[in-house]
Parts: C-alpha cells; structure tokens; sequence
C-alpha cells in the first residue's frame, strides 16, 4: 500500500511575462511582479489535462511577488503521479524536475489498469468502461478527467554532459541521455561548441 509521489516541477524566471503551457491548454499570462497567489490562480484553470490542483511556492522570493532570477515551484496534487515537462513560453526560463512523480497502487483504488494505445494526439478522447459477469453488462462509468487530449514536449537536457581533453586538437563529450524524452522516441542529439559561452562567435560550430 504505497502512496503517490507528487510530481515537483522548478522554472527559473527570466526578464519577461510568460506562460505555460501542459499538454493542449496555456494559461493566461504571468507578468513579474504578479503576486504567487496570482500565479496560482492562472495555472489552476486547467480543465482537460488531468493534473489536478497545481500549488505553487517560490522559497527564493525576496516578498509575496515573483521577478526575474527567482525559481518558483509547481507542486502538481495529482493521482496521475509523473507529469511531463511544462512548457514556458519565454525561452530564457528554465524548467527543471525536482521530484518526478510516480503513481503506485492504493487499496480501495484503481485494481485494474490497462493502455490505450494508438490514438492520435490532435482530438479530444472520452473513456468509458462496462464491467460484465455471466448476467451480461452492467452500466458504464465514466473515466475522469475528460476529455483528455494526448500531448508530446520536447525533451529534457541531457544528464551528465562531460568533457574532457582528446588530444591537442579535440575534445571528447560524453552524455546520457535526457531523464524526460519528451513523451516520443528521441530522433538525434545537435553538439555545439564555441570559444564564448553565449556561443555566439564564428569560430565554433
């Protein structure tokens, strides 16, 4: 009798608005100074991906309000257990898991479980579900959340990222790969170096 571990998501806020996006719904727009209760509000208005109520924190905060540079928290309060990366519309945040869910067997919930497999991502699905005995079928339930809509991200960064001298003319990078692929097969990796940090020089590639 294990207990669902609550999916933690971090974003580190950048210099402007943003919003965020699970699945096929976007919140309104967060604007820095807005308060964390605020922030809240707008990520609670959710209503067809199943993640269930979002709290948010943000230790970091000098007061009540985010800016630029803090790190707020998404704790996800779902049955669901893993939720896969938020996206953010500003791409100087960073979206980070800080405790990855996971959903395990409570007694008195979900005995039977099965996959649904071969569905298309750009609709909307409804699940019902019979139970049938030697009588015949009984009245459907209705599966909540619904309508539910499939959804794909693009990975997390890959863990581990090591470089270390080859030879007087190369470097060797190791890499594993990303904890979150996204939700699909990963197709390829793109390596970038550079003699500047903002990688922005022509002497890299």
């Amino acid at each position: 009798s294990g207990k669902t571990t609550q999916e933690i998501q971090s974003i580190v806020v950048a210099s402007s608005s943003f919003s965020i996006t699970i699945g096929a719904e976007t919140s309104s727009v967060i604007h820095l100074g807005d308060s964390i209760m605020k922030v809240e509000e707008k990520l609670n208005t959710f209503g067809k991906i199943g993640v269930g109520k979002i709290s948010v924190t943000c230790p970091s905060c000098a007061g009540d309000t985010i800016s630029s540079g803090d790190t707020i928290l998404l704790h996800f309060m779902s049955h669901r257990g893993d939720i896969p990366p938020v996206d953010v519309s500003d791409p100087g945040a960073i979206v980070n898991e800080v405790i990855g869910g996971n959903s395990q067997f409570v007694v008195g919930r979900s005995s039977y479980s099965t996959i649904i497999s071969g569905l298309t991502s750009v609709k909307d699905w409804y699940v019902r579900i019979f139970a049938y005995n030697g009588i015949g079928g009984g009245r459907p339930g209705m599966a909540w959340p619904s309508p539910m809509r499939l959804f794909a991200v693009a990975p997390q960064p890959p863990e581990n990222v090591h470089v270390e001298v080859e030879s007087s003319r190369s470097l060797r990078l190791s890499w594993d790969r990303p904890i979150s692929i996204g939700g699909v097969d990963l197709s390829s990796f793109i390596i970038e170096y550079d003699t500047i940090p903002s990688f922005k020089s022509r002497n890299g590639s």
